[in-house]
């Protein structure tokens, strides 16, 4: 990971790095800051476009890294679901090997009882961004609120979004849909 000003920009530092991407430096939330102060948050919200047409949030949860890590990792992240419809925390997060914690393991930020900040406009945010993509029925979003309560984009996923965390804490989120006569 690099990162560049108008002052350090070079482009031919620039092209001698490889393929990459350039995205803004993003100052989280607070509540985000409290968590782990030494990653940005990423909000998982996971959208369907559903057979009639409509787009509808099937999942969410929020992934946070650790002290050591300068961005989430899934290595060393923890995982904790969120309240779809609410955008409440749930009482537990996840580390990678499944287990269980109330509080993030370096902070000891407790999870419940506390809500991510602006989530229905992540929500909207991700529903009409999915409208104007009808040739992808799932998608899993990486946002995040900044310090300005504004959302972030930071990355779409239209396969391998991750569905098996929500499925095995919340789910079952997509039974509905169907989907299981596509395999035919």
């Amino acid at each position: 990971m690099y990162f560049f000003d108008r002052e350090s920009f070079d482009p031919l530092a620039v092209r001698n790095l490889g393929n990459g991407i350039f995205q803004k430096y993003i100052i989280q939330h607070e509540l985000f800051e409290a968590i782990v102060p030494s990653s940005v948050a990423t909000l998982r919200i996971t959208t369907v476009l559903e057979n009639g047409g409509d787009v509808s949030v099937r999942a969410c949860y929020l992934r946070v890294g650790r002290l050591d890590d300068t961005h989430v990792k899934s290595a060393t992240h923890v995982r904790i679901p969120v309240d779809p419809e609410t955008g409440d925390l749930g009482p537990f997060g996840y580390l990678p090997t499944w287990l269980s914690i109330e509080k993030h393991p370096d902070t000891n930020y407790v999870f419940s009882g506390k809500t991510v900040p602006e989530f229905n406009a992540c929500r909207e945010t991700v529903v009409e961004l999915h409208k104007s993509m009808p040739y992808v029925r799932c998608i899993g979003w990486d946002v995040c609120v900044s310090n300005d309560n504004v959302v972030n984009v930071m990355e779409w996923n239209g396969s391998h979004n991750d569905i098996k965390f929500s499925e095995a804490t919340q789910g079952p989120c997509f039974s509905d849909l169907g989907w299981e006569r596509l395999w035919r």
